[in-house]
């Protein structure tokens, strides 16, 4: 009876032994992160500075102008400045929510966590392009297919941690290194979520994620080929709720007081619009072109009747700094 009762205690132990060895995680990159995860949703805050390349005047300014296609003058007498960017000054700090294109299939991304602390990512992706010859930044769908090593340091109750990644060495990786990503399981260890900051393309913080700048691999180019125009007036505002055009008027009813259309504007006397009648008084002081033109728009066929000039974007390259909070969720497969 000792030896049945010895036996059971003993064979009672082992089955717990063995019951905490499988699937036990610990400050390694072992434990829930490991297997094969779908991508279910994606999204990223991209934030752009200027940021003034080496080697150029510290003190440039990147400004958005308007033209008049008809002013053929030397130096574009009729350009009208919307905006001037200087360094550190934010192009662009907009959230892109890949969740209809992962639904239509367009973005795909499987991703693959060995217990050996290997993973591979492969799919598409959103990014951000552009055309330099047209200054045209625009969102496309990108191949990825990379590999490197992981490691997670996982939290007292086990349901997340500090995730590192270190994309392999001497190829070409979409996914930049970062070592202060977080993970967060969920749904029984069946849902991951991945939040982490790239930073590669930032000269002043790159350095945080161990990697060097180079100038002419990290930089980035914001293209400003248009502007907000007011789907009202038709005007171009700054109101970044009204829809982005590349030609409209130029309205401006507010003074140095702030105080708008009360008569102290320079653009009063023409309905506060840039007209015909508002160049032609600006370059030959005649008191003709003083009359308040705005009521119509010009027609080239009959320009002493003046009127308001619709004006064109001039498409403008800014080099910027750019920092990416990617929010990634994966479903276990």
């Amino acid at each position: 009876m000792k030896s049945i009762l010895k036996y059971f205690i003993i064979f009672r132990i082992l089955l717990i032994s063995f019951s905490c060895d499988d699937g036990t995680t610990d400050s390694t990159s072992t434990g829930l992160m490991v297997g094969t995860w779908k991508l279910t949703a994606l999204s990223g805050t991209y934030i752009r500075d200027v940021a003034v390349p080496a080697g150029t005047d510290a003190a440039t300014t990147y400004s958005v102008k308007v033209r008049w296609p008809y002013d053929t003058s030397e130096g574009y007498l009729a350009d009208r400045t919307l905006k001037t960017y200087l360094t550190g000054d934010t192009v662009l700090n907009s959230t892109s929510d890949a969740a209809a294109t992962i639904a239509a299939g367009y973005v795909q991304l499987v991703g693959e966590f060995k217990n050996d602390d290997k993973y591979t990512l492969v799919g598409t992706y959103p990014a951000l392009r552009i055309v330099e010859a047209s200054c045209s930044t625009y969102q496309t769908i990108a191949d990825i297919d990379d590999d490197g090593s992981y490691n997670v340091s996982y939290n007292a109750d086990l349901t997340g941690g500090n995730l590192s990644i270190t994309p392999l060495a001497v190829t070409e990786q979409v996914l930049p290194s970062f070592s202060d990503g977080v993970v967060t399981f969920s749904d029984t260890g069946n849902t991951m979520n991945i939040v982490f900051l790239d930073r590669d393309a930032h000269d002043g913080l790159i350095e945080n994620i161990g990697e060097t700048w180079v100038e002419a691999d990290n930089r980035v180019t914001h293209g400003v080929p248009a502007a907000y125009v007011d789907a009202t007036g038709g005007y171009f505002t700054s109101d970044d709720t009204q829809p982005l055009g590349t030609e409209g008027y130029v309205y401006d009813p507010l003074g140095s007081d702030g105080i708008p259309t009360n008569g102290d504007e320079l653009l009063a006397t023409w309905g506060y619009y840039y007209t015909y009648n508002t160049v032609m008084y600006s370059t030959t002081g005649e008191a003709a072109y003083g009359a308040n033109d705005s009521g119509h728009d010009f027609d080239p066929t009959n320009p002493t009747a003046g009127g308001k000039l619709s004006m064109q974007v001039v498409p403008v390259c800014i080099p910027v700094n750019e920092t990416i909070e990617f929010n990634a969720t994966f479903a276990k497969q």
